[in-house]
């Protein structure tokens, strides 16, 4: 058996019910994963960029890096307008990280 059965079977001797080994025991060892994964789909979905301008026809619809690439024209490209779109379309990312990083750093190895 594996640390984590192990570590359910010693919250089971202790008094725990499956349910309350599952939220003290094992949902703190595997939280370091389950928010990995998170923000791996959450960035995956929100720089969708491909499936959207192939499937989405309607401008209202569209996501916002798809009407990022509405400010690059055939002879001119539009810099200012194109730079605030970039801005606004990382701000969700960054303000996702500054709320996880807690998260992530408790999952990371003590430096050697």
């Amino acid at each position: 058996m594996g640390i984590s059965a192990d570590m359910e079977q010693a919250a089971t001797i202790d008094g725990c019910n499956r349910i309350q080994s599952m939220m003290k025991v094992l949902l703190p060892v595997a939280a370091p994963g389950i928010v990995t994964t998170l923000i791996f789909i959450f960035i995956n979905a929100w720089n969708e960029y491909t499936v959207a301008l192939c499937l989405i026809s309607t401008d209202t619809l569209k996501p916002l890096t798809v009407g990022i690439n509405t400010f690059n024209g055939y002879n001119i490209i539009e810099w200012q307008y194109l730079f605030a779109a970039s801005i606004f379309a990382i701000i969700p990312v960054v303000i996702l990280f500054m709320g996880i990083e807690k998260n992530l750093v408790s999952g990371l190895p003590p430096a050697a």
